[in-house]
């Protein structure tokens, strides 16, 4: 199963994450920490209901998003 996000896309796409698919497990998102608009995408630092941290950044050219946890490295 391939990592991804699935989000809500109300008027920009996305607008808020609602599931992290990371190394083949299903993460539901309990509530988004921190948000920003980067140059070609969004940023978002979310919280799983089961408490893992996910920094998520979606590139608007490649549809393609980056999933990140606090204790990987880059």
């Amino acid at each position: 199963m391939k990592d991804t996000v699935e989000a809500y896309a109300g008027h920009m796409s996305p607008e808020r994450p609602r599931v992290v698919v990371w190394q083949g497990e299903r993460f539901e998102v309990a509530e988004v920490l921190s948000r920003a608009r980067l140059p070609g995408g969004h940023w978002f630092k979310v919280r799983s209901q089961g408490g893992e941290i996910f920094d998520l950044i979606y590139t608007t050219a490649t549809g393609e998003w980056d999933i990140r946890t606090e204790n990987q490295n880059p």
